[in-house]
């Protein structure tokens, strides 16, 4: 795999990946699932990529091929459209307490910076 796993992009849930080759002769591939199959923390959310192949076709190089477009879908998260609006947004939201001009914009660049790491 050639990167980790991001949390799910639904409910922030922790994923897990499955892979197989199919004793069939009909291919192989690869599955990420939110939460798992034994876990029920999770959403469900979940990605697939299979190849339908001769099982003696069906090599280590073809199923790393498809864990990694896997995990390439599995992380794509779209961007932020309008980051300095949602920075306004977030300091509307903290402006008004306790705080200083100055902390209520650190405090909204920090969540900025969680949810951007989320997406």
């Amino acid at each position: 795999m050639s990167e980790a796993l991001k949390p799910c992009p639904f409910c922030g849930g922790e994923p897990e990946m499955y892979g197989w080759d199919d004793d069939d002769d009909d291919g192989g591939g690869a599955v990420i699932l939110c939460g798992g199959y034994r876990k029920p923390d999770g959403c469900g959310a979940r990605i697939e990529r299979s190849k339908e192949m001769d099982f003696d076709e069906f090599d280590e190089e073809e199923e790393g091929r498809l864990v990694d477009e896997a995990v390439s879908a599995w992380n794509r998260r779209a961007p932020l459209r309008d980051e300095e609006g949602l920075r306004r947004a977030i300091f509307g939201v903290l402006y008004g307490k306790p705080w200083t001009q100055d902390e209520c914009y650190d405090a909204a660049d920090a969540i900025l910076a969680a949810v951007k790491e989320r997406v």
